[in-house]
């Protein structure tokens, strides 16, 4: 047996689908999808950035994508890096969270 309460709920779900376009949420749910396999792949086999950004640029000709132009933005590179010299070279703490992070996306 539905419920008074039940039937409310159905109908306010009802009434707020035609504001979710799932569509949309789809669309959004497949970019991010495509963007995270680029990032992961090209990890994985060490693709120079110059080639990221070559198959960015093409990949971008299609209307399906809402991709980034350049692969420093899909992999989401620093822009600015604080060097420390320290006897005989340079030195950079990555972080122990962006270390465990980068760890564990390999």
């Amino acid at each position: 047996m539905i419920t008074q309460d039940q039937l409310q709920w159905e109908s306010y779900f009802i009434e707020s689908s035609d504001e979710f376009d799932v569509d949309n949420w789809t669309a959004y749910s497949d970019n991010e999808n495509i963007r995270e396999s680029l990032r992961t792949w090209s990890v994985q086999f060490n693709i120079t950035n110059v080639a990221l950004s070559a198959l960015l640029c093409i990949l971008r000709t299609h209307k399906c994508f809402d991709l980034p132009l350049d692969a420093r933005t899909l992999l989401k590179t620093p822009s600015n890096v604080e060097f420390k010299y320290v006897a005989p070279g340079h030195y950079y703490h990555f972080g122990l969270q962006n270390g465990k992070r980068d760890f564990y996306v390999l």
